[in-house]
């Protein structure tokens, strides 16, 4: 394997007070809203749900084929609760001239629906919390 893409340690981290279920609900609207299109229509979904945690998957068009999978954690107790983002696995992409010379950077497949969600989960949680602290694009060592 290469080495990782600029994007893969990208990480989004919050702490709240909103309980667990109010979390995981805003979670699940919000993947059903993070699309894109520059692939084809784009949807991140709900793969699993874990205490304490849900793994979703950014699907390509007709939703067959994952590009990337990211966590969702919760952990911690009233203020200190902290919910953070980061991805687990991904696909790149990359232009090529003749089918075999690359003419462009590589492209993580997906990051815009991660980025989206990630974007909407704080947005909709300062709306419920705005005592909330959002720390977005935090780099994790990978």
């Amino acid at each position: 394997m290469g080495r990782p893409h600029k994007h893969a340690g990208m990480s989004m981290v919050v702490t709240t007070t909103l309980p667990d279920a109010a979390i995981a609900q805003i979670c699940e609207q919000v993947a059903g809203e993070a699309r894109s299109g520059i692939f084809g229509e784009m949807k991140t979904r709900l793969e699993r749900v874990n205490p304490g945690e849900m793994t979703f998957s950014v699907r390509g068009p007709g939703g067959f084929i994952e590009v990337m999978t990211f966590m969702v954690r919760v952990a911690g107790e009233g203020r200190g609760r902290r919910l953070s983002t980061h991805i687990l696995s991904y696909t790149t992409s990359r232009e090529m001239l003749f089918g075999f010379i690359p003419v462009s950077p590589r492209v993580m497949v997906g990051l815009k629906n991660y980025k989206k969600f990630n974007e909407l989960v704080a947005a909709r949680i300062q709306s419920q919390d705005p005592s909330a602290s959002v720390t977005p694009d935090v780099r994790l060592a990978g």
